[in-house]
C-alpha cells in the first residue's frame, strides 16, 4: 500500500513537470524577429570582419509585391549581393563612407516570392572589420499616382516620394532615335535632394538632382542626350544623399525632345 501511493504521487509530480516547464519557456509578447531574416520595415545591422568574411542573410517578400533594399556602408567599400533560391544572383550594390540616405538597388525592385533569397554582404577593399546597415521596405517599380510611363513632350505631375526611402520607377520604349533633355523640380520647397537616374537597357547612364530650393521647371537640366531607336529606358525619381525624416515631397519630369535643326549634336557616351 505504501509503495502504491508513492508511485501515485511519483505519477502526479511526472504530470506536473510538462506544465511546469512550459510556463517557464512562455513569452507574455510577440517573439522578436530572427536577425539573420530580413523583412520590411526593419533595419539590420551587421559587421564583416575582414576581406575573407562573408555575413548572410535570408530575404523574407513571401506576402508582398516586392521590396526595395537599402544598403549604408559608413566605412570601407562593401559589396551585397541578392541570390534567388535557384542560386541565380539577382542584384548587386556598392556602397562605402555613406552616412546619410542609403544606395537603393538600381535599377530593380526585388520582386516578392515564396521562397526566401539568400542576401551576402562582403569587404571590397578593407581586411579590418566594417560595419554595415540593410534597410528593407515594401516596394513596386510602379509609382502610386501616375502612369508608370515616362511620356516624351509632357510632364509627369502629381507624383510624390511618400518617405525617405521610396523610389518611383518610369519605363519608356523608344520608337525613333531623338535628342533630348531631362529636367525636374520640386513642387514646393523642401528638405533633401531629388535625384533622378537614367538607363538604357539596364546601363546607368545619367543622374540629376533636384535641391531644396529648386522649384522651377527648367531650371535643372541635363545635356541634351540620344535615346536611340528601339531602346528601352527606366527613369528612376529617389532621394539622393539627404532626404526628410518625414513628410513627403513632390515632384515633376519632364523628358524634353530637342530640336537638330538648331544645330545641336548628339551627345556621345
Amino acid at each position: 500500500m505504501r509503495l502504491s501511493r508513492c508511485l501515485a504521487g511519483f505519477r502526479i509530480l511526472l504530470a506536473l513537470v510538462p506544465i511546469v516547464v512550459g510556463c517557464a519557456d512562455s513569452r507574455t509578447g510577440p517573439r522578436p524577429p530572427d536577425p539573420s531574416i530580413l523583412f520590411p520595415g526593419v533595419a539590420t545591422t551587421g559587421r564583416v570582419q575582414s576581406l575573407r568574411d562573408t555575413v548572410r542573410f535570408m530575404l523574407d517578400l513571401h506576402d508582398m509585391e516586392g521590396g526595395a533594399v537599402y544598403f549604408t556602408v559608413p566605412g570601407e567599400m562593401m559589396r551585397l549581393e541578392i541570390f534567388d533560391a535557384a542560386g541565380q544572383r539577382i542584384a548587386m550594390a556598392f556602397d562605402a563612407h555613406h552616412s546619410g540616405s542609403p544606395q537603393r538597388f538600381i535599377p530593380r525592385v526585388v520582386p516578392g516570392s515564396p521562397d526566401r533569397y539568400r542576401v551576402e554582404v562582403s569587404s571590397v577593399t578593407n581586411d579590418a572589420p566594417s560595419e554595415f546597415t540593410i534597410r528593407v521596405f515594401a516596394a513596386s517599380d510602379a509609382p502610386e499616382h501616375v502612369a508608370a510611363v515616362m511620356p516624351l513632350g509632357s510632364v509627369v505631375r502629381g507624383e510624390d516620394l511618400r518617405h525617405r526611402w521610396d523610389a518611383d520607377t518610369f519605363a519608356l520604349s523608344v520608337t525613333q532615335t531623338q535628342l533630348v533633355t531631362l529636367t525636374v523640380r520640386r513642387t514646393k520647397a523642401g528638405t533633401g535632394d531629388l535625384a533622378v537616374r537614367g538607363w538604357d537597357d539596364g546601363y546607368y547612364y545619367f543622374g540629376i538632382g533636384a535641391g531644396p530650393a529648386d522649384t522651377v521647371l527648367g531650371a535643372v537640366t541635363t545635356p541634351p542626350f540620344t535615346l536611340s531607336a528601339g531602346s528601352h529606358w527606366r527613369f528612376q525619381v529617389s532621394y539622393g544623399d539627404t532626404g526628410p525624416d518625414s513628410g513627403s515631397t513632390g515632384y515633376e519630369v519632364l523628358l524634353k525632345p530637342v530640336s537638330t535643326a538648331s544645330g545641336v549634336a548628339p551627345a556621345a557616351r
